[in-house]
């Protein structure tokens, strides 16, 4: 999923659905949260929902925190991508709150990255950011570090900071390419394509947002497929 392959993650979702023992209702919850998840990035409304609302009710019923940390994040970007800002940004502090208490590292950058792609003060999203970009380093998560350069040049461009935008964008670029990761390469082409639109380079600008969509596209493409 992070890499933008939305057929393939469905596919191993529905895998994981027909083989989890139904006696294990701590497998269930967590294939029905990552089953809704994959449905939020598809669009499908209800289906989200649906996943969301039965997962939701067996982690309470485990009460085990780190389960409860992770399902929150997820309500997190539920919300956000059906514009409850409020409600997104209350999910992923509760995450946090859990995450720290638990000294769980990944979960705590994983959040922190969901929470400075909000609004608000920019310097509390670099803040966050940052953090995130100094756990993944010592965790030596590739994957998470390009997101996490992509989401600090926005933040930069957002404030005008346009050489330190383009400095995270060209890292995050060259290692998105190497590693295939599609979605993040997509982002890192459309806020390029806002750099070079604020400096006054729109021919560059159009070609990135070409480049951008055309990735987009390409991904919807594969789960059609």
């Amino acid at each position: 999923l992070n890499r933008g392959n939305s057929a393939m993650a469905l596919f191993h979702i529905h895998e994981a659905m027909n083989y989890v023992p139904t006696n294990d209702l701590r497998s269930e919850a967590i294939v029905k949260s990552y089953y809704g998840v994959i449905q939020i990035e598809l669009g499908n409304h209800i289906k989200a929902v649906n996943a969301m609302n039965r997962c939701d009710s067996i982690f309470r019923e485990l009460n085990d925190e780190s389960l409860l940390a992770f399902h929150y994040n997820n309500l997190g970007i539920f919300h956000r991508k059906n514009g409850n800002i409020p409600m997104a940004e209350q999910s992923f502090f509760n995450s946090l709150k859990i995450s720290r208490r638990l000294n769980d590292s990944p979960n705590i950058a994983i959040t922190l990255n969901q929470l400075a792609k909000g609004g608000g003060d920019p310097s509390l999203r670099r803040s966050y950011i940052v953090e995130a970009i100094e756990i993944n380093s010592k965790l030596g998560d590739s994957l998470s570090l390009i997101e996490n350069y992509n989401n600090l040049a926005n933040i930069y461009l957002q404030i005008g900071l346009v050489d330190s935008s383009r400095h995270y964008l060209l890292k995050s670029g060259a290692i998105a390419q190497r590693m295939g990761a599609n979605i993040i390469l997509s982002d890192n082409y459309e806020i390029c394509s806002r750099l070079y639109a604020s400096t006054g380079q729109f021919n560059e600008a159009y070609e990135a947002y070409r480049k951008s969509v055309q990735i987009k596209e390409s991904s919807k493409g594969n789960y059609n497929v």
